[in-house]
């Protein structure tokens, strides 16, 4: 989720934290996704992987939304929220369809 708020967002202020740590090219975003997404499709059954990386990536999508209409893009705490907000509905998805 963090990869993708960087890549989706810019800065919100162009002296913060998360200023620094720039936006990640196509060929990092897909190793981190594809680093995110392998684990979840080698160890869990199709259909609850699946769900459950869709439920993060909308999430994310929905997160990226809301601080770009806020505070006009991405601060470090932007991302930390995304990491929690992945977490946490990937684990919703998986108990939910257990």
């Amino acid at each position: 989720a963090t990869l993708g708020l960087l890549r989706l967002l810019p800065p919100a202020r162009p002296d913060g934290v998360a200023a620094g740590l720039g936006r990640p090219g196509r060929k990092p975003l897909l190793l981190g996704l594809l680093l995110a997404v392998l684990p979840a499709a080698l160890l869990l059954p199709p259909m609850a992987a699946m769900a459950a990386i869709l439920g993060t990536a909308l999430a994310t999508l929905l997160l990226a939304r809301l601080a770009g209409r806020q505070i006009g893009g991405q601060t470090g705490d932007v991302l930390g929220a995304g990491a929690v907000l992945g977490e946490c509905v990937a684990l919703t998805v998986l108990v939910a369809m257990r």
